[in-house]
């Protein structure tokens, strides 16, 4: 009675059978004899602290907006202590950046010099100076 069906269908359902044995077999040796436990224990725990992060986000960013608020007063009462106009202390900020990404993009577009990293790090000195 179990099995009064077709010859085909009875043949698939062996190989199957077959099939999701050795597939059983397979994963149960990998997770006692080829270190299966530690690997799965390390995915979990990476995939944890990346679930961790993400729900942790909208207070990290909390926090750095109130950084970046207290930034901005700090910068204001230096503005205020030094006199000088808070548009010259920004744009130097930016001048400095602007040489730093242009000598970035010297080091990657493939100057010759920009490939010695002796000249790379006195370009850099030289900026930050």
């Amino acid at each position: 009675m179990l099995f009064e069906g077709s010859k085909g269908l009875v043949a698939l359902g062996t190989v199957l059978v077959i099939f999701i044995g050795l597939w059983l077999l397979r994963t149960i040796y990998w997770f006692k004899y080829k270190n299966g436990r530690e690997e799965l224990v390390t995915k979990f725990a990476a995939r944890q602290r990346k679930n961790d992060a993400i729900n942790n986000l909208p207070d990290d960013m909390d926090k750095v907006k109130s950084d970046v608020a207290d930034l901005k007063r700090q910068i204001r009462v230096l503005v205020e202590h030094t006199g000088a106009p808070e548009e010259e202390i920004f744009q130097s900020v930016d001048d400095d950046d602007a040489e730093k990404e242009k000598l970035l993009d010297n080091e990657t577009s493939g100057d010759s010099n920009a490939s010695d990293p002796d000249v790379v790090k006195q370009s850099i000195t030289e900026v930050q100076t």
